[in-house]
């Protein structure tokens, strides 16, 4: 019995497709935790002294 070998290749530019939507996702989760911790900073700069103290942080933990 006799093996054949049956290779196949992608089609042309379809590696360049992927790796350039891979770094377009790459770049939509970083903007996406830097929002989050934008969000995350705002939300904290508008408590007080006495409650950022409660949940053991300062004003200068937050720059």
């Amino acid at each position: 019995m006799a093996y054949t070998v049956t290779t196949t290749y992608p089609p042309f530019g379809a590696i360049a497709v992927h790796n350039f939507v891979n770094r377009i996702m790459g770049l939509k989760d970083t903007f996406a935790a830097w929002n989050e911790m934008r969000v995350t900073r705002k939300a904290l700069l508008n408590l007080s002294e006495a409650q950022l103290k409660d949940i053991g942080l300062n004003r200068f933990d937050l720059l």
